[in-house]
């Protein structure tokens, strides 16, 4: 198992200013790659091998001697994933030319025999740099670096104790914290579940509504054919879609700009 983030908010930030070591979040595919001469292995978080798919990062990696944590991207989470899940050869080498990886490495388990499991993360963090193999941004003034998340649209940042050892387990150590969006929604249909109903908007943006709210919800699509409510969500997909919406809250029409679904309505 590798390590992995517990959740952080914006007062980790505030608190661990200019003493923890802050990264941008990559929102790509987690992988350690194992390393020994001219043999390179990629293994994903559940220890499933995904080598074959990715001969580029194996080429980068040649030569080197240990075991490195890091993310494999390929321009945005959903062209990593078209890489990730691709097992005809034919395709794998197609898009390795359409959309290219990069594996950025944050953190080292072991190098040229040496296990450095049990080393602060700041020790770890200077080997790498040694072997000019971080290519992750870091820094400690994690107030710029959550500004510079914000402003160009990253899912977030990862903050790590510089003291820190490799845990196999999800260390408090390691905190994310992501830039949450939230997006108004009229929905206009439901399904009844066992948790509650899923809504759905004319767009076929589908959101899970449980407890309570449910029920509020329902009655409101029942008596006036929708409802208006606030969602989160992570990013936009390709399609210009929510990724991972979830129910913030019932709004009121005091809360939300009806002019807008109003425009929609009368195809403006």
């Amino acid at each position: 198992m590798v390590m992995l983030c517990k959740n952080g908010g914006l007062k980790d930030i505030e608190k661990h200013n200019l003493d923890w070591i802050g990264q941008p979040k990559i929102d790509g595919c987690r992988m350690i790659a194992v390393c020994f001469c001219d043999s390179v292995r990629l293994f994903g978080r559940s220890g499933n091998e995904y080598t074959s798919k990715f001969p580029e990062i194996v080429k980068r990696l040649s030569g080197l001697n240990g075991i490195f944590d890091g993310e494999i991207f390929a321009g945005d989470f959903y062209k990593t994933e078209s890489r990730v899940h691709t097992e005809n050869k034919l395709k794998i080498k197609l898009l390795v030319e359409k959309y290219p990886s990069v594996f950025y490495i944050f953190d080292v388990l072991a190098l040229n025999g040496e296990d450095l499991r049990n080393k602060p993360y700041v020790e770890r963090l200077k080997k790498l740099i040694e072997i000019g193999k971080l290519n992750l941004f870091s820094t400690r003034n994690l107030k710029e670096l959550w500004g510079i998340a914000k402003e160009n649209g990253l899912e977030g940042i990862v903050i790590k104790n510089p003291q820190g050892k490799y845990e196999n387990k999800r260390s408090v150590n390691l905190l994310k914290i992501k830039e949450i969006k939230s997006k108004d929604l009229k929905v206009t249909s439901y399904v009844v579940n066992s948790a509650g109903i899923r809504v759905e908007d004319d767009d076929e943006i589908a959101v899970q509504v449980s407890g309570k709210n449910s029920k509020l919800v329902k009655e409101k699509i029942d008596t006036f054919g929708f409802c208006l409510i606030e969602v989160n969500y992570m990013t936009l997909t390709e399609n210009n879609k929510l990724r991972q919406p979830t129910f913030k809250c019932l709004k009121s029409a005091s809360q939300i700009d009806l002019n807008k679904f109003m425009e929609k309505e009368n195809g403006m």
